[in-house]
């Protein structure tokens, strides 16, 4: 480049062309590892968050994580998933958590889940086991289907039927069923 004083001209600077499909190019490349960045930054404050919040005890949050697993209830499961940012690394006071008890149950599809909502699969509980070593030797099961509660949903109390069954009672003393005729 030559300066005013040397040519008595302006500066001329030589530039690089570039298309204007080029220059979208890098600034769409741009903007994507800025969004990158701050997703990065805030998954790691949240798995942050999560592990200094999450405590090993028995709350009414991993109760029912517990049984949406353990009923094998997905819709549930998400449910809780989607109310609570951290509930996928929540522990009960065994150190067990919803991944564990996914791997129990062998139920790979909310072992997915869990894992991409930021369940730590290298996590142990209180006696060592990793979720992992839980798997059963029959491995992966299939879920079960939804609830009888979804499956009638919509359809009003009225509308079923009921066996009658009100002589019916059970002694819990004998601890036998009985019929009134």
């Amino acid at each position: 480049r030559s300066t005013p004083s040397e040519t008595g001209q302006p500066p001329i600077c030589i530039m690089r062309a570039t298309s204007a499909a080029g220059g979208a190019r890098r600034g769409l490349r741009a903007a994507l590892l800025v969004a990158a960045a701050v997703l990065l930054l805030a998954c790691a404050a949240r798995a942050e968050y999560c592990s200094e919040a999450a405590a090993l005890e028995d709350t009414d949050l991993t109760s029912s994580l517990f049984f949406a697993v353990h009923d094998g209830d997905l819709a549930r499961l998400q449910a809780l998933l989607k109310a609570d940012p951290c509930a996928a690394r929540s522990r009960a006071a065994d150190g067990r958590g919803p991944l564990f008890w996914a791997y129990e149950f062998g139920f790979k599809e909310m072992i997915d889940l869990l894992q991409a909502e930021g369940a730590d699969a290298d996590s142990t509980d209180s006696a060592g086991k990793r979720p992992a070593d839980l798997l059963p030797a029959s491995g992966f099961q299939q879920l079960p289907p939804p609830p009888a509660q979804e499956m009638y949903a919509g359809v009003l109390p009225e509308e079923l039927e009921y066996e009658d069954d009100e002589d019916d009672f059970f002694d819990y003393d004998t601890e036998e069923a009985h019929t009134e005729l």
